[in-house]
């Protein structure tokens, strides 16, 4: 049964557990010459350009939930004994708070709040508006200037020089360049915030990667049981009416969506 701790106690629990691995925000932090902490910052700080954000009222409405969560749990025996097959050896802190969000979005439907994962779909979407915009212009720039440098008028100055030539051959080539790099950051962006799919199912697929790792195996029957206690206890429903094959889906789609390179089988190899 998960303990009823606070969300700072579950941080403090997580920090001490991976106080002798590699970090990788400190990685990350490291490479632009800021701390660990200043990343994390410049982050948050990066979410709330988007409006409220899940993720900040977790402090207050986490704790609420995990008693909600336990009582669910406890009046289940085969979710009692899903959650203690995966904490047995999953790192139960991550595995709650994935379990949180997640079921936070299937229940909340309309909330006016979004996940980090809105956030980084609505960036994607924005993203891809802009280059749309950009790319038109620069499309035009890139005629322009080949129709400039095509121009009769222009032959004097290159054709007998080849030097000339690859002077004017650099700029339109590096145009090119440019203009491909828009266009395929474009279709990433396009890909990614794509109403077709759903964003955060980021937690679903956290969840499974994670579970994968500690035990080999994903896990979907019990993951699907304690999605189940999940949204029970953010007040959605209180029955066994999920289908593991449909969570075992939207991880595949996930995956293929993001191009996650993956050593592990694929879900339905293996589950």
């Amino acid at each position: 049964m998960p303990k009823r701790k606070s969300v700072g106690q579950h941080e403090q629990t997580k920090a001490s557990s991976e106080h002798s691995k590699p970090s990788v925000l400190a990685g990350q932090a490291a490479a632009r010459g800021i701390t660990e902490t200043e990343l994390v910052e410049d982050y948050l700080s990066s979410l709330k350009v988007h409006g409220e954000t899940v993720e900040e009222s977790v402090g207050k409405e986490f704790q609420p939930w995990l008693r909600r969560f336990t009582e669910v749990l406890a009046s289940n025996e085969s979710r009692t004994r899903a959650w203690q097959e995966l904490t047995a050896k999953c790192d139960a802190p991550l595995l709650l708070i994935n379990l949180y969000l997640f079921a936070y979005t299937q229940v909340a439907q309309q909330s006016e709040k979004k996940t980090a994962a809105d956030v980084f779909k609505d960036s994607c979407r924005f993203l891809k508006e802009e280059l749309d915009r950009l790319i038109q212009r620069y499309s035009t720039l890139h005629k322009d200037t080949s129709d400039l440098f095509a121009d009769a008028k222009l032959k004097p100055l290159f054709l007998l020089s080849d030097e000339r030539r690859a002077l004017f051959r650099q700029p339109l080539n590096f145009m090119g360049l440019v203009l491909n790099e828009l266009k395929t950051m474009r279709n990433w962006a396009e890909k990614m915030g794509s109403f077709k799919t759903e964003a955060n199912d980021l937690y679903l697929y956290s969840m499974a990667r994670r579970i994968r790792e500690a035990t080999g195996e994903y896990h979907f029957s019990e993951i699907t049981t304690l999605v189940e206690a999940a949204l029970a206890a953010h007040g959605g429903i209180d029955e066994e009416t999920l289908d593991h094959k449909t969570l075992e889906r939207r991880v595949q789609r996930f995956i293929k969506r993001m191009n996650v390179r993956r050593k592990e089988p694929s879900p339905g190899e293996r589950h």
